[in-house]
């Protein structure tokens, strides 16, 4: 049995490209992708930085030699040196014993050479499925294209079920970070003149830019447009949030011509029965804190922290008191441990909770 290589070289990332690897050697990829989310991250950056430097669209795959001479050009461009100048360490990522691969480390300072020549390598990774697990979803898809009616024919759906978070690397390089209890349905590539998904659910979404095609988003009965930015949308107990972290984003209720533009750090949320309330300045930090692996609560009734918190661990929560389902938290939690959680939650709000499994009783 041939062992799968401890490094990645430069040499093996061509062998990547031309098709040359062996289902072990694919798998190294795979398993070093699905390893955490700063690793997709980096190949949406890959994506990203491909489009800048190659000509060719994808597929098919470029040809190798003229497109290493224009990544070279445009590293020495980067490092303001002569191109036969510029230095092309190799990627080096070590595999243990367990065959799970290390997370790799990002300095400060980027690396733009590791980066130009690790680009190629995500042209392969299309047709490994390595990405996501995805299946069809024909009723949500008919739903989208009642909606959109530019929408392409064939629709998927990611799904985060409780307990999991799943990323996804969309056809235009635009990338969605997907919560615990949410879905994503996308086409498997957006047409020329439009680019639309649905979201049930929370995700974070950082999107491409092009100005000529605008994202859409379609959330209960909102519709976000983008051109090129990043937001996180939350669909939760029927009021939609939507937060902006960079640029500028419309908003609109769904048959209406008027919308709601909001700025860098502004949210704005949606009720059925009142609309769209008026943007105001968020806590960016509090409402994104599930990206850091944390709970954020401000004077959270406990009900709500309990449902987040059986989202995320996969857990049954039943209140024996009534009473203790409105007392209100205010704090900060790292998801590592439960059962630190509800040491903290207990000696604060004087409650007791018992963890029995997947069951919680509090009372």
């Amino acid at each position: 049995m041939k062992l799968m290589p401890q490094i990645i070289d430069s040499q093996f990332l061509i062998k990547i490209i031309k098709s040359e690897a062996n289902q072990e050697e694919k798998q190294l990829f795979e398993n070093w992708l699905n390893e955490s989310d700063e690793n997709k991250e980096e190949f949406g950056t890959l994506v990203l930085l491909w489009k800048k430097v190659a000509d060719s669209k994808l597929p098919p795959i470029p040809d190798q030699d003229i497109q290493w001479a224009k990544l070279q050009n445009q590293l020495a461009k980067l490092n303001s040196v002569e191109p036969e100048e510029a230095k092309y360490p190799p990627l080096k990522v070590v595999v243990p014993e367990t065959e799970l691969i290390s997370k790799k480390k990002i300095g400060e300072k980027k690396d733009y050479g590791w980066i130009l020549k690790v680009a190629a390598v995500f042209v392969i990774l299309f047709s490994i499925p390595l990405l996501i697990y995805i299946n069809k979803n024909s009723k949500s898809a008919h739903r989208v294209k009642q909606i959109i009616s530019s929408q392409t024919e064939s629709l998927y759906s990611l799904v985060a079920g409780k307990g999991e978070r799943k990323t996804i690397l969309l056809s235009d390089g635009s990338l969605v970070y997907l919560n615990v209890d949410s879905k994503l349905i996308y086409p498997a590539r957006f047409t020329d003149s439009s680019r639309v998904v649905e979201l049930i659910g929370e995700a974070y979404f950082s999107i491409s830019h092009d100005a000529s095609k605008p994202f859409k988003v379609i959330c209960s009965n909102t519709i976000t447009v983008v051109k090129g930015t990043e937001f996180n949308i939350k669909n939760r107990n029927d009021l939609v949030r939507i937060l902006l972290t960079k640029g500028i984003v419309e908003t609109f209720e769904k048959d209406s011509n008027k919308g709601i533009t909001l700025k860098k750090g502004e949210m704005v949320t949606f009720d059925e029965k009142i609309g769209f309330s008026k943007p105001a300045k968020a806590n960016i930090k509090h409402f994104l804190a599930w990206r850091k692996g944390k709970f954020s609560f401000s004077h959270t009734p406990l009900e709500d922290v309990m449902e987040e918190i059986s989202r995320f661990y996969n857990v049954q929560v039943v209140f024996r008191n009534p009473a203790e389902r409105s007392k209100n938290i205010t704090g900060v939690f790292d998801t590592d441990s439960l059962e630190h959680i509800f040491s903290i939650i207990s000696l604060t709000l004087d409650v007791k909770i018992d963890l029995n499994g997947s069951k919680v009783i509090v009372q």
